[in-house]
């Protein structure tokens, strides 16, 4: 079981982003319980409702009921809890808070693979500013880590071929975690080229 502290360091560098990550099983250490217990019932609640969000983007994809639960083993769902901190920064124009990138916002780079690109990715970035400090908390959900991400074998057949290729989500968080976010360079690596 992994040990998480959730107890934000009071300086930092102006780009400086303090990440806290979990999932379910995982241990959050803090000095305070009730903290601890709203980090978990919030991430309950965010599995709920990405779940729900999930079912119902499955039935507009045309998909039956409970495929993308399955598929995806939802019952083992990935999840990620990042608390960022971002200090003022006397030059901001010259600092980026987190470069543009597609990892786990709204519908997500897996998503869009797993809808053969029905559904896109959104890019979004975090930026700083000279006057006030900024704290995000962020949530993502995902597949089980040992789950096959790629096009919905359903929607493949419809479309005619695969978008992207198949891979184990683990795959996609390793190589998230050990490249500098650069837009979509995760979703680039997992498209297949026309030639």
């Amino acid at each position: 079981m992994a040990a998480i502290a959730t107890d934000l360091p009071q300086q930092r560098a102006a780009t400086s982003v303090e990440p806290l990550k979990m999932n379910a099983g995982v241990k959050v250490l803090t000095k305070s319980t009730d903290l601890k217990e709203i980090i978990l019932e919030y991430a309950e609640r965010s599995r709920f409702v990405a779940r729900t969000l999930l079912q119902g983007m499955s039935e507009n994809l045309g998909l039956e009921e409970g495929y993308v639960e399955e598929i995806l083993k939802l019952d083992s769902m990935f999840q990620l809890f990042a608390v960022n901190y971002y200090p003022p920064c006397p030059q901001p124009d010259q600092a980026i808070g987190l470069p543009p990138h597609t990892d786990h916002v709204n519908t997500a780079d897996q998503l869009e693979i797993f809808s053969n690109g029905k559904y896109k990715s959104v890019k979004h970035r975090a930026v700083v500013n000279n006057q006030a400090t900024r704290i995000s908390v962020v949530i993502a959900n995902g597949p089980a880590p040992d789950a096959i991400v790629g096009p919905a074998s359903p929607l493949v057949q419809r479309d005619g071929r695969p978008l992207s290729r198949p891979f184990k989500y683990i795959e996609y968080v390793e190589t998230q975690l050990s490249n500098t976010v650069d837009g979509k360079v995760n979703l680039d690596y997992a498209k297949i080229q026309d030639n």
